[in-house]
């Protein structure tokens, strides 16, 4: 939502991960136990966003203070979402006109991540635990930006390789990218 918002806008905003974690529980959401980033766009859709120096991100789940703290993204900016195409030509596709929610298996391996290309570990019961944002992609990866902060992987993102057709579990859930109010623009 805050590329989106730049894209149009011409400001970025630095919103707060954390409010979504902690309030966010429509649709079945569980905070750090699992989500569904379509519904978290529709939350903030809704309420608000607060700015990050306002509700700073703690990595657990919290108490929700959403009603405590100003928002610096209004509700009705964002006016719903999109569902991108379940593919490496979809997703790229996508990432080409903005940065784009997705959700992947964060194993290990991913936790453990410093430097390089990491290659699927979805595997047949592989399931996404993890929401994230795809930034950029090349011929054989996608770049991938965490929430973790820049002190984890290369500067707070991972590339996943594109070699297999459903890289850390990719599209198992749909894509998605926020549709703003006409209202927003540079």
């Amino acid at each position: 939502m805050e590329s989106a918002h730049a894209l149009a806008a011409g400001e970025l905003k630095d919103l707060a991960e954390q409010q979504v974690v902690d309030c966010s529980h429509n649709g079945g959401s569980q905070g750090c136990d699992g989500g569904f980033n379509q519904y978290a766009i529709e939350y903030i859709g809704n309420l608000g966003a607060a700015k990050q120096s306002d509700y700073k991100y703690t990595a657990k789940d919290g108490t929700c203070k959403d009603s405590s703290v100003s928002k610096d993204l209004p509700a009705g900016v964002v006016t719903g979402y999109s569902k991108v195409t379940k593919s490496n030509d979809g997703l790229r596709s996508a990432i080409n006109t903005q940065p784009v929610s997705v959700t992947v298996k964060a194993g290990l391996s991913w936790q453990l991540y410093r430097k390089g290309v990491l290659s699927s570990q979805c595997g047949v019961l592989g399931r996404p635990n993890h929401a994230v944002t795809a930034v950029g992609y090349d011929a054989d990866t996608f770049k991938i930006r965490n929430s973790w902060g820049a002190s984890w992987g290369e500067a707070g993102h991972v590339r996943l390789s594109t070699a297999d057709s459903n890289p850390f579990c990719l599209y198992k859930t749909a894509p998605f990218i926020p549709t703003l109010s006409e209202s927003v623009t540079v």
